[in-house]
């Protein structure tokens, strides 16, 4: 976990807070190609950056946890989740904060970090304040190939197969596989504490995707739009590849994103 400018800036059009999960193997330096656009979109916000080593995916939970853990810490004393315990800040200044996950990685710690940040109902306020999230590359079930693919592009050794192939088996023999779980969690109108229904939501995905099959993205988002009325926006590529959209075409990733966030800002927040 990475942070970078550690004040809330109260500028009525910016998030206050940009929290960034990257995707498996994303090092800090590969994850600071998306920070440094947002710089210069909200250059006042601060910046919480999860990333997703590759070992994640194999040590326990508990492991997991603690390496999450100092992010948890930072979000309850910034009032990201309402508790009035945790908070150094009044329960009136709660964060604006818009949230960035790439690939089944990103939005694993995303997933997780939900799971930590729960807390009883009596000891959170409800936020009203603008949220928004951006969904790059995910959600979807991942078949061995593309297991291996992924693990490959992260690890780049003669193990990643192996890796890749273990982790593949244990999500087929649990009673539901990691990606399954992880799409359900993405279903919640609050997967993490400061989104609501209403949040506006950006997916973001590709048909030529070699990782991930966009047609899971594709209805994950749909599902949210028609059968649970979240705002929605699907942002669709002919010709990138697995979390390379924003390189491939900056001017309109950016666009999208920016729109999204204003979106948050109106009382409607239709997109």
């Amino acid at each position: 976990m990475r942070r970078r400018g550690l004040c809330l800036n109260h500028r009525a059009t910016d998030p206050d807070i940009i929290i960034i999960f990257g995707w498996l193997g994303g090092s800090l330096r590969h994850v600071q190609r998306y920070t440094r656009p947002y710089e210069k979109l909200y250059p006042h916000a601060t910046q919480i950056i999860v990333t997703n080593p590759a070992k994640f995916w194999w040590i326990t939970e508990a492991q997991r946890r603690k390496v999450l853990r100092p992010a948890v810490d930072l979000l309850l004393t910034l009032g990201c989740t309402g508790s009035t315990s945790e908070s150094t800040l009044p329960t009136d200044q709660r964060p604006r904060i818009l949230t960035h996950a790439f690939s089944n990685g990103g939005s694993y710690s995303l997933a997780m970090l939900g799971s930590m940040l729960s807390i009883p109902a009596t000891a959170a306020k409800e936020s009203s304040e603008p949220s928004a999230l951006i969904l790059d590359s995910t959600p979807g079930l991942v078949t061995l190939k593309q297991a291996m693919t992924a693990f490959g592009m992260s690890i780049r050794s003669s193990m990643s197969i192996i890796v890749a192939f273990g982790v593949w088996l244990r999500w087929q023999f649990q009673r539901k596989p990691d990606p399954a779980r992880l799409k359900e969690w993405l279903l919640l109108p609050s997967p993490l504490p400061w989104l609501k229904r209403d949040s506006p939501r950006l997916y973001v995905y590709s048909k030529p995707d070699t990782i991930l099959d966009w047609k899971q993205v594709q209805a994950h988002a749909k599902t949210c739009r028609e059968q649970l009325g979240y705002p929605v926006e699907d942002l669709v590529f002919e010709d990138t590849q697995h979390v390379a959209h924003a390189r491939m075409h900056p001017d309109e990733y950016w666009e999208a994103v920016d729109r999204t966030w204003k979106a948050a800002l109106r009382k409607d927040r239709s997109l």
